[in-house]
């Protein structure tokens, strides 16, 4: 079903879903605005959504129909792909995972062949799993196995996974890791970047800031981290445990430019690698849900 509902048709149903009555044109150049994709291409896919029969518009009014909305439905299941994984795994870390899902889609979605992902919070591995799945990198085969003890695919991610490039899981070393990675880059002459995807319970951790400081010292502007800011950790609330905001003030007062957002990750990621390009420091995206 994704292939016939490539992703600029998923966009153009969610944008409609939320939508519902808005002229289609309207709708379109918002979409072409945040997300870089050509208009004339949108206005394509959206002629052939309405072909479908899952969308219709008419005197200046745009309506997902029925069968359009059990299609985006059907579509935005991932949560109960992440949580099947899970469960395979002992149905830990079930919301960590669900919503960091987004940010490594949007991440797979903007990183170049030659850039790198580290997903510090291991522990969300299962919507790593999940989005390699859905990328067609991981198959159904894989992915039924995931957590017996023959499969590569277990609680956190190891090396050898598509996409990961060193083994994750103890909180707070992605970013340290990062940084090597990005000084070797940089040394080397090689243009890559560094998406470094963060709990907003890992930010107890001191070797984060540790880190944050030397990333901010040395002007590695290839590294982009990520914070997933749900608001819960393992021990509870993350302001109850232990103090996180004002977040964008902490990373600021270290050298970094933070970027904050809620909504599509990718629009505010796409936002933050612009950041990177034009200044000679870090940025961070904070991403709220």
């Amino acid at each position: 079903m994704r292939r016939a509902i490539n992703r600029n048709k998923q966009l153009i149903l969610r944008r409609i879903s939320c939508a519902n009555g808005s002229s289609l044109s309207s709708i379109l150049l918002e979409l072409s605005r945040n997300t870089g994709i050509p208009l004339s291409t949108l206005k394509l896919n959206a002629r052939i959504l309405r072909d479908m029969g899952l969308i219709a518009y008419e005197n200046g009014r745009t309506e997902i129909t029925e069968a359009g909305s059990l299609i985006l439905h059907l579509l935005e299941s991932e949560s109960s792909l992440i949580s099947r994984i899970a469960g395979k795994m002992g149905g830990n870390h079930v919301k960590s995972s669900i919503s960091c899902y987004g940010i490594i889609k949007a991440v797979l979605r903007v990183k170049r062949e030659r850039d790198v992902l580290i997903l510090s919070k291991g522990h969300a591995a299962p919507a790593l799993y999940a989005a390699l799945f859905e990328e067609g990198r991981i198959g159904k085969e894989e992915l039924e196995k995931a957590g017996m003890p023959e499969s590569r695919l277990q609680a956190h991610p190891e090396r050898g996974i598509p996409e990961v490039v060193v083994s994750s899981g103890s909180l707070g070393q992605g970013l340290s890791i990062a940084n090597g990675i990005a000084l070797a880059a940089r040394i080397d002459g090689i243009d890559r970047k560094v998406f470094v995807i963060m709990g907003d319970g890992e930010l107890d951790e001191g070797q984060v800031w540790e880190a944050a400081a030397t990333t901010s010292s040395h002007r590695l502007s290839n590294v982009i981290a990520i914070v997933d800011r749900n608001g819960t950790q393992l021990s509870g609330n993350t302001e109850v445990v232990k103090q996180k905001e004002p977040i964008s003030a902490r990373w600021a007062s270290f050298g970094w430019i933070p970027v904050e957002g809620n909504g599509s990750p990718e629009v505010h990621l796409r936002k933050a690698v612009e950041l990177s390009e034009k200044m000679d420091r870090p940025v961070v995206f904070i991403m709220r849900s």
